[in-house]
């Protein structure tokens, strides 16, 4: 149920994000906003998970030090370990547990994937940094706690489209070049568009 405080956290949450300023706090305290991080910090996107959290703390520390709305802002930190079962059950952790109002990362499309269930099971907003467009498909399975700022895979893909149409108008798609997807929602995302 989306209740008031939610409703504020996000249009709070996702004004500051977005760097639209003019927004002033009366308040005599913040809003208790709490934070998830969920990340594969241990496996293959270890690296690149290390700068995802690295960034999404450096973040909230503004906010934080910005005071108003976020002056007892918390975050917490979860490793995924790149494994979209794991991923669901931290989210899990991190809602029940923590009692987060909110989740950011994932990076694999994936575990994103799994968490979209946990994050609509408990109305919780999720900002996922995965790129399949299954994670904010606009069918049945739409969800509406999940706001994306990663590309979808799509967008990428896009770009590529005129060289592959005129790689397979030559018919030299598959016999001179060819196209490499990783394997999983992401990957097929990227093979459908």
């Amino acid at each position: 149920m989306l209740t008031m405080k939610r409703v504020l956290t996000l249009v709070i949450s996702i004004a500051l994000l977005v760097g639209i300023g003019g927004i002033s706090w009366s308040g005599g305290q913040g809003l208790g906003i709490k934070w998830g991080i969920l990340s594969p910090l241990t496996g293959p996107f270890a690296t690149l998970a290390e700068k995802q959290k690295q960034g999404a703390i450096l973040a909230l520390e503004e906010l934080k030090a910005g005071g108003g709305p976020f002056a007892d802002l918390e975050w917490f930190i979860e490793d995924t370990e790149l494994n979209p079962e794991v991923a669901k059950a931290k989210a899990k952790e991190l809602i029940t547990g923590k009692g987060v109002q909110f989740i950011t990362g994932c990076i694999s499309s994936s575990s994103a994937l799994a968490v979209r269930d946990v994050i609509d099971q408990y109305e919780v907003f999720f900002n996922p940094t995965a790129g399949a467009n299954e994670i904010t498909t606009l069918d049945a399975n739409c969800s509406r706690y999940v706001f994306r700022a990663e590309l979808m895979s799509w967008q990428g893909v896009s770009a590529l489209a005129h060289l592959v149409k005129d790689l397979v108008e030559k018919g030299e798609l598959g016999t001179r070049y060819w196209l490499l997807i990783p394997k999983g929602p992401y990957g097929y995302s990227m093979r459908d568009a």
